[in-house]
């Protein structure tokens, strides 16, 4: 979305619509003030906030697993994206990236389908 703070609601990160929810899971967790994508927890992606590509859910909704390794040793996997229960700037920043162990499961933790046009 660019450099402006708070991202647009139209990305799904930590906002102020699930406060009270949320705050009684994770107590003492902040949120992003004057953000409110309207879901506590994931959404369709098509809700979860478009790019100058036409790909939405790059940012936000749930951390996308990627295919590269994150350590030499290959024990762990690359994450990218951020996800809904993210809300401070350099997390959820484009360039910023996470690591699991490939065999972990979590609800902040997906992957994205891309259907690329036939050439």
């Amino acid at each position: 979305w660019g450099n402006t703070w708070p991202p647009p609601d139209t990305f799904n990160y930590r906002g102020k619509e699930g406060v009270g929810l949320l705050y009684r899971l994770f107590q003492h967790e902040p949120y992003i003030r004057g953000h409110n994508d309207g879901f506590i927890v994931t959404c369709p992606v098509k809700q979860s906030g478009g790019n100058a590509w036409g790909l939405f859910g790059v940012g936000g909704n749930v951390w996308e697993w990627c295919q590269d390794w994150y350590d030499d040793q290959q024990i762990t996997r690359s994450l990218r994206g951020a996800s809904w229960n993210n809300d401070e700037p350099d997390i959820i920043a484009v360039n910023n990236r996470s690591d699991a162990y490939p065999g972990r499961s979590n609800p902040m933790i997906g992957f994205r389908v891309v259907l690329a046009p036939a050439e």
